[in-house]
Parts: structure tokens; sequence; C-alpha cells
């Protein structure tokens, strides 16, 4: 949209954001997802948590912005490619308290 000249465009300012949100949220939930994880030869355990609750953390870092951004949006916690429908405030802000608890207490006891 240009202000200054009072007109707006067709493009759809914020589907990058979007995207680039959403493509995060997948590589966390890959991450997750214990057979991801067990595919990997880790040189520690303690790695391998940090690794993990790095994924938890950026998962709730990306819902944040989502939600900042848009609002009610879906939330998707697998890497299975679904058609889910959005979820409301409290879920989501529930799944990003989580998000946060599990990677401090999987950071801290690695």
């Amino acid at each position: 949209m240009s202000i200054n000249d009072f007109t707006t465009h067709d493009v759809n300012e914020y589907a990058n954001q979007w995207s680039r949100l959403y493509q995060g949220v997948y590589r966390a939930n890959f991450y997750i997802e214990q057979d991801a994880l067990d595919r990997v030869v880790w040189s520690s355990e303690e790695i391998r948590k940090k690794y993990l609750g790095e994924a938890h953390f950026m998962r709730a870092f990306f819902y944040l912005d989502l939600a900042r951004m848009f609002g009610h949006i879906p939330m998707p916690l697998t890497t299975v490619s679904e058609n889910l429908p959005q979820v409301a405030p409290e879920a989501l802000y529930g799944q990003i308290a989580s998000d946060i608890k599990k990677s401090d207490r999987t950071i801290t006891a690695g």
C-alpha cells in the first residue's frame, strides 16, 4: 500500500511472512519429532538435548510472531501436512508457554 498516493496493491503483503514463519514451525516440528532426532548421530546426549530445547524455543517464537501478526492461526504440532482449523488464542498461548517451559527444562538439563 502506498500511503502517500492513497493506493493499494493486489499483492498480499503478508504472504511472505506467513510462509516464512510456517516454514520455521515445520523445521522445529521436524526436530522435535523423536524419529528425526534418532536419525542423527550425536556426539553427546547433552548436545542432543540442547538442540531439542532450541527447537521448542524456536517453535514458540514462530507461533508468537504468527499470533501477533495474524491472530487466530492453525497450529500444526507435527510435520504431517494437513488442513488444520484455527485454534483459540488460549490454546495457542498455552502451547507457546509449554514450548518455552520444555525449552528451559531441556536446555538446563543438558
